[in-house]
């Protein structure tokens, strides 16, 4: 039997796989085992950098939105100024225009007033041409050349005395 099984090549086909295996284990396990600890350092490296990566981009989106939250705040504050300037520059347009009408009413007060006296001076003025004519008319018509004379004289001394 021990021929046999010497000379069955399947015993040697599986005495060699047996020592294949056994002399790949002894000679390749460093090598292989090197190669996978090689492996799992560089997936573990790449989890280091990847979680790294990520701290920085979570670092980056903090103060992206924290600069958001400021440009927003400081967009709030300017248009809460220009509001507030702007209601400074319509009250102070009301009080311009209030001045501006009160100094075109005060401006056409005395232009009206001006226009009644100058009214007035003129009525006065025709009233004593109309006057003098018909004093002159009246005195022509009614008076002797004697009487005329005395008036004059009157006249005069009282032109004098005044």
């Amino acid at each position: 039997m021990t021929e046999i099984l010497l000379n069955d090549p399947t015993i040697w086909v599986l005495f060699s796989f047996v020592a294949f295996v056994a002399l790949a284990f002894a000679l390749g396990r460093k090598k292989v085992l090197g190669m996978i600890d090689g492996r799992i350092d560089q997936i573990r490296h790449q989890i280091d950098s990847a979680e790294a990566m990520r701290r920085e981009a979570q670092s980056l989106l903090d103060q992206y939105r924290a600069g958001i939250a400021g440009a927003e705040q400081e967009a709030r504050d300017i248009i809460e100024r220009a509001q507030h300037q702007a209601a400074e520059l319509r009250e102070k347009a009301a009080q311009e225009f209030e001045a501006t009408m009160a100094r075109r009413e005060s401006l056409l007060a005395q232009r009206l007033a001006q226009m009644e006296r100058s009214a007035q001076d003129e009525l006065a003025n025709y009233a004593i041409d109309l006057g003098v004519r018909a004093a002159t008319e009246v005195l022509a018509n009614h008076l002797s050349p004697d009487q005329g004379k005395v008036l004059v004289d009157q006249s005069i001394s009282k032109v004098g005395r005044a």
